[in-house]
């Protein structure tokens, strides 16, 4: 999150976070960004990029290792601690098919996991 923002990984002042994430949602909203079609569609992906990054560092999850649910007044669920093994989608309708397993199967977004990993890793520490 900190390498997206262009900061060092060390750096946890809140208010130069804020300013890095403020400079760089300026330059990438989709609704100030100019440039052809493509240049659009990559700054509006990098712009997402950015608010998220922005919201992990700012969330409270990285505070005294207490989850974003658990800073709301929630308590944790479950007690996992666990390996997180994800397959390629393929390989998991294999599993399902070799199982006779009734279910859905959806893919998801690689960001996505990396975002839920770091957040359950910051929590659990």
């Amino acid at each position: 999150a900190r390498e997206t923002l262009g900061l060092d990984q060390n750096e946890s002042d809140k208010t130069v976070i804020k300013q890095s994430y403020r400079k760089l949602s300026f330059e990438l909203h989709p609704d100030r960004f100019e440039g052809s079609p493509e240049e659009q569609e990559a700054a509006a992906e990098r712009f997402g990029r950015v608010k998220l990054a922005y919201e992990m560092l700012s969330s409270g999850v990285r505070q005294d290792g207490v989850s974003w649910y658990e800073s709301l007044g929630g308590r944790a669920r479950t007690e996992f601690k666990g390996p997180i093994n994800l397959l390629p989608l393929a390989a998991a309708q294999e599993q399902m098919t070799r199982r006779n397993a009734e279910g859905g199967l959806q893919g998801i977004d690689k960001d996505l996991i990396q975002t839920f990993v770091a957040r359950n890793l910051r929590s659990a520490s």
